[in-house]
């Protein structure tokens, strides 16, 4: 009998289902899922961990210091007093007329 399902054409190894046959079987955990995103792409490498393990401690330097100043320490309002803007909302730009110099 010739070994007509077995692409790789292995002795010994034949296989139980028809092509096109298969069971519905998941992915192994090993080669899909957001774990085998992380090893492959952030630690594939000495120096992608490396590179990975910078950008955390970056991150967890500045995002606190950022968060403060944006939203902690900031200035939602201007100050009362009259050192803002002595513009009025009111006031109209004039233009001028004929016979006048800008």
């Amino acid at each position: 009998m010739a070994n007509t399902h077995n692409p790789d054409m292995t002795p010994g190894l034949v296989n139980a289902y028809e092509p096109g046959e298969h069971p519905d079987w998941p992915a192994p955990s090993s080669v899909k899922g957001p774990m085998h995103w992380i090893k492959t792409n952030l630690f594939g490498s000495v120096t992608n961990t490396l590179l990975t393990l910078l950008t955390i401690y970056l991150l967890y330097k500045i995002i606190p210091a950022m968060v403060d100043w944006m939203f902690i320490d900031a200035a939602y309002t201007g100050p009362s007093s009259g050192l803002g803007c002595s513009c009025s909302s009111t006031a109209s730009i004039r233009r001028p007329s004929a016979g006048e110099s800008t």
